[in-house]
């Protein structure tokens, strides 16, 4: 008799176990809902960004989309942005006949593809269209696009991690500033060579002007964004670029020491992964740590490396 009732609590555990797997979300199939764990945003979010410019699309009678029962879109050849903090990103949108079958995403600068055809004559809403799981815990840059030009790109929600959020990325940008005749290099990428298949652009030639390889020559005082930006579109991205005359050291943002005194920097709570330099150790000298020390007055960068990225911070010292 014990082991009968113990067969029949091991089956209907083997049942419960399948039921749930059954109703696990899938690609291709509707989720009307974030699951456990998961927050969902709508897709009209001002947090998201659509370029060129964003339109609004309404279901019909019946029909489902996510908040107010419409779906927010761009045109073709725009694409979709925005950033947000978490670990987990799911893209929820409607499967259609006349929709994309190669949609490219970007995340952090990596590609992916998915689809939103579907080859049914009826359309499937709240279609979890695509997902990524396990992130590193950050704030994650995400840039979607289709890869066939005669179609739009659009999207009714996105879910992410529940203690998670988006990042507001028509913030204020920290500007490049420079001085009148002095130059910078820019890049998007540790090769230069990679410069030379972009375009890059000035808004403003009359304040700063960018060759062909990205070398920004600051020519008058005022401010300009400086674009790069690839062939097929499904790159671009700018700088701010400042330029004062003759006073550039004094305007820029950077830590304060006296000589002799120290900071202590973070990148990552672990700073063995982290490679750190001084550009200039006259001025400032930075321990493996990241302990800088003021030597005499000046303005140096300080650089660190960490997973093949480099990120650079003033150091001001006043003697």
């Amino acid at each position: 008799m014990k082991r009968l009732i113990a067969i029949f609590i091991m089956l209907c555990l083997l049942l419960g176990m399948s039921s749930v797997s059954a109703w696990a979300a899938s690609i291709g199939q509707p989720l009307k809902n974030p699951e456990s764990g998961w927050q969902r945003i709508d897709g009209d979010d001002h947090r998201i960004t659509y370029t060129p410019e964003r339109s609004k699309y309404s279901a019909g009678s019946g029909n489902q989309f996510y908040w107010n029962n419409s779906l927010t879109a761009c045109g073709k050849d725009g694409y979709v942005k925005f950033k947000f903090y978490g670990t987990k990103l799911r893209i929820i949108n409607n499967l259609f006949s006349k929709s994309s079958p190669n949609i490219g995403i970007i995340i952090d600068g990596k590609e992916e593809v998915f689809s939103e055809y579907t080859s049914s004559s009826s359309q499937v809403y709240l279609a979890m269209v695509y997902e990524k799981l396990d992130l590193p815990l950050g704030v994650h840059s995400v840039y979607i696009y289709s890869k066939h030009k005669e179609h739009g790109v659009s999207v009714d929600a996105i879910d992410i991690d529940d203690t998670g959020y988006l990042v507001d990325i028509t913030e204020l940008k920290l500007s490049v500033l420079l001085n009148t005749g002095e130059n910078v290099q820019l890049s998007t990428y540790f090769d230069l060579n990679n410069n030379k298949n972009l375009t890059w652009t000035s808004t403003n030639e009359s304040v700063a002007t960018v060759d062909s390889t990205g070398k920004v020559t600051a020519v008058g005082a005022g401010d300009a964004n400086i674009y790069a930006e690839s062939a097929n579109g499904t790159f671009k991205e700018y700088i701010p670029v400042k330029v004062v005359e003759g006073i550039a050291d004094d305007l820029r943002l950077a830590v304060h020491l006296k000589a002799g005194e120290k900071a202590k920097l973070y990148l990552t709570d672990d700073p063995s992964q982290v490679t750190w330099s001084s550009m200039d150790e006259s001025t400032v000298t930075v321990s493996a740590d990241g302990q800088v020390t003021g030597i005499k007055k000046g303005l140096a960068i300080v650089q660190a490396e960490l997973d093949g990225q480099t990120y650079q911070i003033y150091v001001r010292v006043n003697g």
